[in-house]
């Protein structure tokens, strides 16, 4: 078994998830296609970056299922993925503490990288739940530490405590539904009858009714009936579903209580690495 860092770039460097809901089909696809073997990923405005851990064979049938599956939602066209294999521990130490999680913030793009969606931050805190993603860092990288994590992303070395109830009806319906749709990856608007959608419509009812916040201003902020948002509270949600909302409210919290530095450091190669592709 190797690990292997791919990048896909769109052509002419245009931007490949124009908004926040392709944003989000991009890393379910990735989760539902490759997330067994997904060690870190980074999907920002014209490239997307995935570590893998697997096999010669296995990287190449995953990275043409991949690119198929990115073409297919992708704003712009879509160049082949420059391949590289991860060298040793160091190269793998330096995408793990930093480079990956920081894409966003690297680039100059807008927002805290703690919650930058298309960052798979979010998923290593278990702020956020995509069915088949399983994070492969503690394979690909022995005695790895999730305070490392924190600290790519400018965050206090400590773990993130799950918003209560209390802080739920402090933030209000409007903020909890957009809450539910970042922790389970689904369409911002909540809108349609996806299976993305609909949990989280049901997580934000359910811990809506839990801390106490009025039925109509659930329904409201979901925009649904109220008839048809009281019938959500009693279908069951799994409980890792309703932690992983309360752990993204508390997660926007810790973020907007540590700015990261306004300005990125200088651009810092691979290691050792003859086989880098500049720009990335």
């Amino acid at each position: 078994m190797h690990t292997w860092h791919l990048t896909w770039s769109s052509v002419g460097r245009r931007p490949l998830a124009p908004d926040e809901g392709v944003r989000r089909r991009l890393i379910r696809a990735l989760a539902r296609v490759a997330g067994g073997e997904v060690v870190l990923y980074s999907v920002v405005d014209d490239h997307i970056h995935v570590v893998l851990y697997c096999d010669d064979v296995r990287r190449g049938v995953l990275s043409g299922a991949l690119t198929f599956a990115f073409r297919a939602l992708v704003a712009a066209p879509l160049d082949p993925p420059f391949v590289r294999p991860v060298r040793d521990r160091s190269h793998m130490d330096w995408l793990a503490d930093g480079y990956i999680l920081r894409q966003s913030w690297k680039h100059g793009i807008a927002g805290h990288p703690a919650v930058w969606t298309g960052s798979c931050f979010p998923d290593l805190v278990g702020a956020r739940i995509l069915p088949g993603l399983n994070l492969r860092i503690a394979t690909a990288l022995p005695r790895w530490r999730l305070r490392r994590a924190y600290a790519a992303v400018f965050l206090p070395e400590r773990p993130l405590q799950p918003a209560d109830d209390a802080r739920l009806r402090a933030v209000g319906a409007a903020r909890l539904a957009s809450a539910a749709a970042s922790a389970v990856g689904a369409e911002p608007t909540l809108t349609g009858k996806g299976a993305a959608e609909v949990l989280a419509r049901r997580a934000a009812a359910t811990l809506g009714t839990a801390a106490g916040i009025p039925g109509p201003e659930i329904a409201h902020a979901l925009g649904m009936h109220p008839v048809a948002c009281a019938r959500l509270r009693h279908r069951a949600v799994e409980e890792r579903v309703l932690a992983a909302v309360r752990l993204w409210i508390a997660l926007e919290d810790e973020a907007a209580a540590s700015p990261a530095p306004a300005q990125p450091p200088p651009v810092v190669r691979e290691p050792d690495g003859p086989d880098y592709e500049p720009g990335r």
